[in-house]
């Protein structure tokens, strides 16, 4: 009976290692995960369809090959507005703001993100335990951030200025995926070897596979290995040169089977850049302190400037632009305070830029205004608010618009910004590492934080606030306590 049993157990095993070998070597996938190859043939398709390459199909193929650019270009993008894009970033993984996806249009926190979530449930975040990528990985001339473990996943994001929306571009959950460059990723496993190139929304624009395959079909032939190697999709093949090759229909693609020194000199280029890839990437490569510390501190040249155009009290001159109320999402909605809550806004408030705090220096309460919906959108556009410790971005205005925040569009309002050309857009946040830091009321919105800056007006400053404002310096009147009342 214990005979029985063991040939049957020994059976069993034999027959389940059997099929776990052959699904191994038979396995064929999609381009679209690119930890699929195509894999050993059948014994009677490699007699048939997996000849070697001849001649001119080579040389064809390596014109292709040598024309493509692998090197390793970690292109840092324009850095002008680097400290803002670092502090919505950062304004994200410390939790305070969200993420849009944008294949779902859904917006999430980091713990509520795919594997920062598994993080989260296992008690593993740590925004400061990750390696961060800083560079402009799909050519559009601004940085984005990568967050990788090294070991499960890479998360890339960028930040949209529009929306003032940091936005997912892209996630790769696979340890077999590397970055080689601008819009170029590398792929490279015990299934094989690739080259992805991106284009701009990080899909794929071409994809060049190489592969190795042992099995017995090759064990008469030459050192036992079949060396196979695709071409980039957008190549038009002959019949003669698809007759050549081993169409995977799983993958559609066709596979050209060369010669080991064919192969090797076919690979040389991608190898190279592959192995330049590890050490020129270290020059992005940041911890958190290293990428984000630092964003605070402001030129001698900012400091000065700030000195002599924005720190000071300023009163509410003129509103110069409205918003249209037919930008709105809401019928029917006011975007704008009323005619008599402008005049009254223009009598009361006075907002007081610091290096250490932005606030409204006269108190403003419930009896404030006239209409209940200027007190709305006030307290909307964050005027109960004050912020301690701000960090302020200086950067030239980009662009021929400017947008303005408007309560009932989560897209803002475009405005022209003809004739502001030469201005300087001071944008500030809360600096997101405690100290007494933060910002400071019921509603989560910095007030007058877009502040456009003409750099031969000294007097003058123009902000968003439920609309455009156009500020005039006012030293006559100080408030008390520089908050606002509740």
């Amino acid at each position: 009976m214990k005979i029985k049993y063991r040939i049957i157990m020994f059976t069993t095993i034999f027959l389940l290692c059997s099929v776990i070998l052959y699904s191994a070597l038979h396995a064929q996938v999609s381009t679209d995960n690119p930890g699929n190859w195509l894999s050993a043939e059948e014994p009677d398709k490699v007699e048939n369809g997996a000849c070697y390459t001849d001649e001119d199909t080579y040389c064809f193929i390596k014109d292709i090959i040598d024309n493509i650019d692998f090197a390793a270009d970690f292109q840092p993008g324009n850095t002008q507005n680097e400290k803002l894009l670092k502090a919505q970033f950062q304004k994200f993984l410390e939790g305070e703001t969200t993420v849009r996806i944008n294949e779902t249009g859904e917006e999430v926190y980091i713990y509520d993100l795919g594997e920062f979530s598994t993080n989260v449930e296992l008690g593993e975040l740590d925004i400061r335990g990750y390696s961060y990528y800083f560079f402009d990985i799909n050519g559009d001339e601004k940085p984005e951030l990568c967050v990788t473990d090294k070991a499960r996943f890479t998360y890339v994001f960028q930040y949209d200025e529009t929306d003032n929306q940091v936005t997912l571009w892209k996630e790769y959950v696979s340890s077999t995926i590397f970055f080689m460059g601008t819009r170029k990723l590398g792929f490279g496993g015990w299934l094989g070897n690739g080259f992805i190139s991106l284009d701009k929304d990080g899909r794929y624009e071409y994809c060049i596979w190489f592969k190795v395959v042992g099995g017995s079909v090759y064990l008469n032939d030459g050192d036992g290995y079949g060396y196979f190697i695709s071409l980039p999709e957008y190549v038009e093949l002959s019949d003669e040169m698809k007759a050549q090759a081993t169409y995977d229909e799983v993958d559609e693609r066709y596979y050209f089977r060369v010669t080991n020194e064919q192969y090797i000199e076919l690979t040389e280029k991608y190898f190279h850049a592959r192995k330049d890839a590890i050490e020129v990437i270290k020059a992005v490569t940041y911890t958190y302190e290293e990428l984000f510390e630092p964003a605070y501190e402001l030129t001698v040249e900012e400091e000065l400037f700030l000195q002599e155009h924005l720190y000071g009290q300023w009163r509410f001159a003129e509103r110069i632009v409205k918003i249209d109320e037919d930008n709105n999402f809401t019928y029917g909605a006011k975007p704008n305070i009323s005619d008599v809550g402008v005049e009254e806004l223009k009598e009361s408030a006075r907002i007081l830029y610091e290096d250490t705090s932005v606030s409204f220096t006269v108190k403003i309460g419930q009896n404030s205004f006239t209409h209940a919906q200027d007190m709305y959108l006030f307290a909307n556009h964050g005027g109960f608010n004050w912020t301690d410790n701000p960090v302020y971005c200086l950067s030239a205005l980009e662009g021929d618009t400017i947008t303005l925040r408007d309560v009932y569009n989560m897209h803002g309002y475009k405005i022209s910004a003809e004739g502001m050309e030469d201005f300087i857009h001071v944008k500030y946040f809360a600096r997101p590492d405690g100290n007494n830091s933060g910002i400071h009321g019921s509603i989560f919105t910095y007030f007058g934080s877009d502040v456009y800056i003409d750099p031969d007006d000294d007097n003058t400053i123009y902000i968003d606030f439920c609309g455009l404002w156009k500020m005039e310096r006012d030293d006559n009147y100080y408030g008390t306590d520089g908050k606002c009342e509740y």
